[in-house]
Parts: C-alpha cells; sequence; structure tokens
C-alpha cells in the first residue's frame, strides 16, 4: 500500500488526511479524528489507505476491486480523480469483507484507464 499525506480536499474546504509521520492517524482539518472512529464502532482501530490507478481491463469491465488487506470494513472514504479531477458523484462504492469495489456510476461515472482511485478504509485485521 502506498502512503498518503493529504487525500482530499473537498468542495467546503475540509481537509482528510492520513498522518504518516505520526502513526498513520487520519486527521481532519488537522484534528486527530482516529479515537473517535475508534469509539465510534470499529472493532480494532486499524485504518490503512491506498491508491489504485484504472488498468484498461478495468476500464473495460466498468468495475474493480481493491483488496484492502483487511478481514472486514466498518468504513471505508473512495475518492475518484479523474484527469485531476474528482469525479466520484455517482460511483457505485461497496464493501465487502475486506475488500471495496468500485463500478461506473448510474450517469456521469465512467471509469477510464489511469484514473487514480484514493482510499482509505477501517476495520479489522
Amino acid at each position: 500500500m502506498t502512503d498518503i499525506k493529504k487525500v482530499h480536499k473537498t468542495d467546503n474546504g475540509n481537509t482528510l488526511a492520513i498522518d504518516a509521520a505520526n502513526g498513520g492517524k487520519l486527521k481532519i482539518d488537522g484534528s486527530d479524528v482516529t479515537a473517535a472512529m475508534i469509539a465510534a464502532g470499529s472493532n480494532t482501530g486499524t485504518i490503512v489507505a491506498g491508491t489504485h490507478a484504472v488498468t484498461s481491463g478495468e476500464e473495460t469491465a466498468g468495475t474493480l476491486d481493491i483488496d484492502t488487506g483487511l478481514t472486514s470494513i466498518t468504513a471505508h472514504f473512495v475518492q475518484v480523480l479523474s484527469g485531476g479531477a474528482a469525479a466520484t458523484a455517482d460511483a457505485a462504492i461497496s464493501a465487502s469483507g475486506g475488500t471495496i469495489t468500485v463500478a461506473d456510476g448510474a450517469v456521469t461515472l465512467d471509469l477510464a484507464e489511469n484514473d487514480v482511485i484514493h482510499w482509505i478504509a477501517v476495520g479489522g485485521l
């Protein structure tokens, strides 16, 4: 998996980040939210993150699976960047076991080769 320092800056200006220099703590606008997420339901508090570049085969299929390395996922965040712009609006995103599935949306998102998917998952090992 790839270390990610800045994952996404939302439209309303909030920054979601993984603080790789501080044990991988999840931060929103600089505030550590790791403990709050653990208290809210993560049974182990394990947070993993990475990036995935869409392949030509995944583009053709219109779907892809990301193995997070977790056995179960209690929360996840996914951001699809197409041509450097956020394209997640109607993406079909789901999680089962330790896998996040990203698929073409109903209207606007068509996964394309070299689109970049940034993801964060919280769950059990």
